[in-house]
């Protein structure tokens, strides 16, 4: 093994000791891919950032090799910032602090929207799709994820909406944003697009939403998506619930990125139906059940289901509840009152922030 190679296996390392990371294993794809969005000098650096954010000074008094100056160092992590291999935060603290940047769902990946290149499409797509159920398994095996579900509006029952937590009510997050929000393309159905897999749910390819002041501001400078206002983020949200996409949030009370995927392109979905209980993986606070007397027999609801939880047995469907994320697109395509929202017994309370996510996480 050369020197080069040892320090991107550091980082894989490094990457897997953190609450974000989504797969604990080294492979030549995943050292292909860090190669790609880091030099040698950069992943060196990344082996100390944490995913607590911390200050300028705090990061260089972890440098091993003092080869550079304070203003070098910070010249190596905004170019990383721009990469998107680097988050930085500045929100309640008056000085810009860094952290490192997970490998999946909220951190490089996500960041590599509308910046793929082919090669690198094509080890994002090796490495999350073309994977076995023991690989998926371990990729969503925490007890507690960065990611949850919320079901889709027209499918939470009249009175059950009216008391919906504020961390369940997304129409309520859009509309209590303090700032600007970015609308950004998915990354999944793009890596999958470089294959020529393209998506069978949705002519929709703008469908993530983010929140987060300091992530909003760093989208800009990276110049991906596009920044909107409330009334238009309200629209993507009716337009995809519609569609039949499923919400997956960052599961905190206030949420940094909101993305409406599907069962065909989406990472996570596509991963979590390769197990034999992916509801166990899911933060979710509600499952569907299924009267079969008023059924209409139509199979419309089997068809909408993104996590193959709906059969018809005997004409009639039949719920699989370990398959089951409780995301609401059958109840809303049920011709009938057959499929219904119920709300778990023991329900699932996010933590208030990303930084009590992480730490619950460890």
């Amino acid at each position: 093994m050369n020197r080069e190679t040892r320090i991107y296996e550091d980082l894989c390392e490094h990457l897997d000791g953190q609450p974000m990371d989504a797969q604990a294993k080294i492979t030549g794809v995943k050292v292909s891919i860090l190669k790609q969005l880091y030099t040698p000098e950069e992943a060196k650096i990344a082996t100390k950032l944490s995913a607590k954010p911390e200050s300028l000074p705090q990061i260089y008094n972890q440098i091993d090799e003092k080869a550079m100056s304070q203003e070098e160092l910070k010249g190596i992590l905004e170019k990383m910032a721009h990469k998107g291999t680097v988050f930085t935060k500045k929100e309640g603290s008056g000085e810009k602090r860094y952290s490192g940047s997970g490998f999946f769902f909220s951190g490089m990946y996500a960041f590599q929207a509308d910046r793929l290149t082919e090669d690198l499409a094509q080890d994002f797509y090796e490495y999350f799709y073309n994977t076995d159920t023991a690989k998926a398994e371990t990729a969503l095996k925490k007890r507690i994820l960065e990611f949850r579900t919320v079901p889709v509006e027209e499918a939470i029952p009249d009175k059950e909406r009216s008391r919906l937590r504020d961390y369940e009510n997304v129409r309520k997050m859009i509309e209590n944003v303090d700032g600007r929000i970015v609308l950004s393309h998915c990354i999944c159905r793009q890596t999958r697009e470089y294959q020529e897999e393209f998506c069978t749910t949705t002519h929709l390819r703008e469908t993530c939403l983010v929140l987060g002041r300091d992530r909003v501001e760093q989208y800009k400078k990276m110049g991906i998506g596009r920044v909107i206002n409330k009334e238009e983020a309200i629209e993507i949200y009716s337009k995809s619930q519609e569609a039949g996409l499923v919400i997956q949030l960052e599961n905190t009370q206030q949420p940094e990125f909101i993305c409406f995927c599907c069962g065909d392109c989406c990472a996570i979905l596509t991963s979590a139906k390769k197990m034999a209980h992916p509801s166990k993986s899911y933060a979710t606070n509600y499952y569907i059940t299924a009267d079969p007397e008023s059924c209409l027999t139509c199979g419309a609801c089997v068809e909408r289901c993104p996590m193959d939880a709906l059969t018809m047995v005997n004409q009639v469907p039949s719920v699989d509840l370990k398959r089951c994320i409780g995301c609401g697109n059958c109840v809303t395509t049920c011709g009938g009152e057959v499929l219904k929202l119920r709300r778990k017994s023991k329900e699932i309370v996010p933590p208030k922030s990303q930084e009590d996510l992480y730490v619950m996480i460890l």
